[in-house]
C-alpha cells in the first residue's frame, strides 16, 4: 500500500483499521508506513520496487491500494507496480473509497450474502432498480 499524503486522514485510518479487523496484514512504501503506525496499525514498510513486485510475483502480496500523487507516469514506481499486479490479476485499489467498498464486498462474501450484480448499461437504464 501507498497512499499519498492528502489521503493520510482519520477516514483512511477508519478503513485500514477495518481491513486489519478482517485479518490483512499490510507492506506499506516507508510515509504510509510512518502514517499506519503512528495511529496503532501494525505494517511492515517495503521502500524497493523490485521487492514489492517479487513478493506480488509469489503470492505474498494478494491485493494493492495505491493512492499516487500522480497516476499516469509510466516511469514512477507506482505506475509499474500498479501495472505488475493487473498483469497478474490482482485487484489494484487507486482511491480510498474503492478500498472502503471492496472492503463491503469482503464483508458480504465472509458473511454469505449474494449481492446483486448488474451491468453498467442496467444501471443506466434503470433496468438494475426494477428487479430484473
Amino acid at each position: 500500500m501507498s497512499l499519498r499524503d492528502a489521503e493520510k486522514n482519520d477516514q483512511t485510518a477508519g478503513v485500514l483499521k477495518a481491513w486489519a479487523q478482517l485479518g490483512f496484514d499490510f507492506c506499506c512504501s516507508e510515509g504510509t508506513g510512518r502514517f499506519m503506525n503512528a495511529r496503532g496499525l501494525p505494517a511492515r514498510t517495503i521502500s524497493d520496487r523490485d521487492r514489492v513486485q517479487a513478493q506480488i510475483g509469489d503470492g505474498q502480496i494478494r491485493c494493492v491500494i495505491n493512492v499516487a500523487r500522480v497516476t499516469n507516469r509510466e516511469d514512477s514506481d507506482s505506475f509499474a507496480i500498479r501495472r505488475f499486479a493487473t498483469e497478474r490479476n490482482l485487484p489494484v485499489l487507486t482511491c480510498m473509497d474503492t478500498a472502503e467498498a471492496f472492503l463491503i464486498a469482503i464483508r458480504m462474501k465472509q458473511e454469505g450474502a449474494c449481492p446483486a450484480c448488474h451491468t453498467l448499461e442496467e444501471y443506466v437504464t434503470g433496468a438494475a432498480g426494477s428487479g430484473t
